[in-house]
């Protein structure tokens, strides 16, 4: 779990049960006795489309480990593969 104000891009999260990547993250302090927010601009891993949503900075977010993201990684040809 991280808080909202350590969201930064690329990184994977899982919100209201979908999973996000974070594609870009502003941190806005507060003033005051008003806390700060977050604002993010997110992609959904299954559906692609893309939302906009401010955090509060407190906010506990679910951080996606290696390998749950789902994103697709391309698989380079070797030698071998290719001289066949």
């Amino acid at each position: 779990m991280v808080t909202a104000s350590q969201c930064a891009s690329e990184m994977a999260i899982k919100f209201e049960g979908q999973r996000y990547k974070v594609v870009a993250a502003e941190y806005h302090g507060g003033q005051g006795k008003m806390g700060g927010a977050t604002h993010t601009r997110l992609q959904n891993l299954d559906t692609r489309t893309f939302w906009e949503h401010s955090f509060r900075s407190e906010l506990k977010i679910e951080e996606n480990r290696t390998g749950e993201t789902g994103a697709r990684v391309p698989v380079m040809p070797t030698a071998a593969s290719a001289a066949s």
